[in-house]
Protein backbone atom coordinates (compact mmCIF):
# COMPACT_ATOMS: atom_id res chain seq x y z
CA UNK A 1 0.00 0.00 0.00
CA UNK A 2 2.90 2.65 0.60
CA UNK A 3 4.50 1.55 -2.62
CA UNK A 4 1.43 2.52 -4.01
CA UNK A 5 0.54 5.85 -2.55
CA UNK A 6 4.51 6.48 -2.84
CA UNK A 7 4.15 5.56 -6.50
CA UNK A 8 0.86 7.96 -6.94
CA UNK A 9 3.22 10.88 -5.35
CA UNK A 10 6.06 10.35 -7.42
CA UNK A 11 3.67 11.05 -10.41
CA UNK A 12 2.01 13.87 -9.28
CA UNK A 13 5.63 15.42 -8.60
CA UNK A 14 6.62 14.68 -12.52
CA UNK A 15 2.88 15.78 -13.67
CA UNK A 16 3.48 19.01 -11.89
CA UNK A 17 6.58 19.68 -12.97
CA UNK A 18 5.48 18.96 -16.57
CA UNK A 19 2.62 21.49 -16.28
CA UNK A 20 5.24 24.43 -14.98
CA UNK A 21 7.52 23.53 -17.79
CA UNK A 22 4.80 24.19 -20.14
CA UNK A 23 3.45 26.94 -18.18
CA UNK A 24 7.53 28.51 -18.18
CA UNK A 25 7.46 28.18 -21.90
CA UNK A 26 3.97 29.85 -22.54
CA UNK A 27 5.23 32.73 -20.67
CA UNK A 28 8.49 32.90 -22.49
CA UNK A 29 6.95 33.02 -25.79
CA UNK A 30 4.76 35.88 -24.31
CA UNK A 31 7.71 38.03 -23.35
CA UNK A 32 9.55 37.52 -26.32
CA UNK A 33 6.64 38.23 -28.45
CA UNK A 34 6.59 41.56 -26.52
CA UNK A 35 10.48 42.03 -26.69
CA UNK A 36 9.99 41.75 -30.29
CA UNK A 37 6.95 43.84 -31.02
CA UNK A 38 8.51 46.91 -28.79
CA UNK A 39 11.91 46.32 -30.58
CA UNK A 40 10.18 46.96 -33.77
CA UNK A 41 7.67 49.96 -32.48
CA UNK A 42 11.30 51.40 -31.09
CA UNK A 43 12.58 51.04 -34.90
CA UNK A 44 9.30 52.66 -36.46
CA UNK A 45 9.54 55.58 -34.20
CA UNK A 46 13.18 56.19 -34.64
CA UNK A 47 12.56 56.07 -38.55
CA UNK A 48 9.85 58.38 -38.30
CA UNK A 49 11.65 61.04 -36.20
CA UNK A 50 13.26 63.06 -39.25
CA UNK A 51 16.54 64.66 -39.32
CA UNK A 52 15.27 68.02 -39.20
CA UNK A 53 13.61 67.90 -36.42
CA UNK A 54 17.06 66.47 -34.28
CA UNK A 55 18.92 69.34 -35.75
CA UNK A 56 15.78 71.64 -34.78
CA UNK A 57 16.61 70.25 -31.77
CA UNK A 58 19.97 70.58 -31.09
CA UNK A 59 19.88 73.93 -32.35
CA UNK A 60 17.59 74.65 -29.37
CA UNK A 61 19.78 73.59 -27.15
CA UNK A 62 22.90 75.12 -28.69
CA UNK A 63 21.19 78.72 -28.65
CA UNK A 64 19.82 78.06 -24.88
CA UNK A 65 23.74 77.18 -23.71
CA UNK A 66 24.76 80.26 -25.64
CA UNK A 67 22.26 82.44 -23.97
CA UNK A 68 23.46 81.04 -20.98
CA UNK A 69 26.91 81.88 -21.02
CA UNK A 70 26.55 85.40 -22.69
CA UNK A 71 24.34 86.11 -19.71
CA UNK A 72 26.74 84.81 -17.15
CA UNK A 73 29.85 86.35 -19.28
CA UNK A 74 27.16 89.89 -18.83
CA UNK A 75 27.56 89.75 -15.51
CA UNK A 76 30.92 89.29 -14.92
CA UNK A 77 32.65 92.58 -14.01
CA UNK A 78 36.81 92.84 -13.21
CA UNK A 79 37.87 93.28 -10.01
CA UNK A 80 38.37 96.33 -8.59
CA UNK A 81 39.75 97.24 -5.39
CA UNK A 82 37.34 96.36 -2.83
CA UNK A 83 37.88 92.86 -4.08
CA UNK A 84 42.04 93.04 -3.76
CA UNK A 85 41.49 94.96 -0.46
CA UNK A 86 39.05 91.97 0.76
CA UNK A 87 41.58 88.99 -0.45
CA UNK A 88 44.00 90.89 1.24
CA UNK A 89 42.07 90.56 4.56
CA UNK A 90 41.68 87.33 4.05
CA UNK A 91 44.77 86.54 3.89
CA UNK A 92 45.96 87.84 6.82
CA UNK A 93 42.60 86.30 8.84
CA UNK A 94 43.70 82.84 7.47
CA UNK A 95 46.90 83.61 9.10
CA UNK A 96 45.82 84.01 11.85
CA UNK A 97 43.65 81.78 12.26
CA UNK A 98 46.14 78.89 11.56
CA UNK A 99 48.34 80.54 14.29
CA UNK A 100 45.40 79.80 16.90
CA UNK A 101 45.02 76.58 15.93
CA UNK A 102 48.60 75.60 16.23
CA UNK A 103 48.61 77.21 19.54
CA UNK A 104 45.15 74.91 20.34
CA UNK A 105 47.77 72.20 18.76
CA UNK A 106 44.87 71.35 15.79
CA UNK A 107 47.24 71.68 13.41
CA UNK A 108 50.69 70.59 14.16
CA UNK A 109 53.28 73.50 13.81
CA UNK A 110 56.17 73.91 11.39
CA UNK A 111 58.55 76.77 11.37
CA UNK A 112 60.40 77.89 8.09
CA UNK A 113 63.35 75.79 8.58
CA UNK A 114 61.71 72.52 9.40
CA UNK A 115 59.23 73.38 6.19
CA UNK A 116 62.45 73.99 3.79
CA UNK A 117 63.74 70.64 5.18
CA UNK A 118 60.80 68.98 4.28
CA UNK A 119 60.61 70.14 1.21
CA UNK A 120 64.40 69.85 0.29
CA UNK A 121 64.74 66.32 1.31
CA UNK A 122 61.14 64.34 1.18
CA UNK A 123 62.64 60.64 2.19
CA UNK A 124 63.73 62.32 5.82
CA UNK A 125 59.97 62.90 6.86
CA UNK A 126 59.18 58.80 5.32
CA UNK A 127 61.83 57.41 7.06
CA UNK A 128 60.61 59.12 10.63
CA UNK A 129 57.20 58.02 9.60
CA UNK A 130 58.37 54.56 8.88
CA UNK A 131 60.19 54.46 12.19
CA UNK A 132 56.88 55.69 14.05
CA UNK A 133 54.89 53.39 12.74
CA UNK A 134 56.98 50.44 13.55
CA UNK A 135 57.10 51.81 17.26
CA UNK A 136 53.40 51.28 17.23
CA UNK A 137 53.09 47.84 16.25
Amino acid sequence: MEQWVLGMLFGFVIVGFIALAIRLEKCHSSIALMATNLHTSLKDDIRGASEETSDNFIDGIREELLDVVNATIQQMRPPNIADHLGGILNQFAQMKMMKMMQKDGLVPGLDANALASTINNPQENEESWQDVELDAK
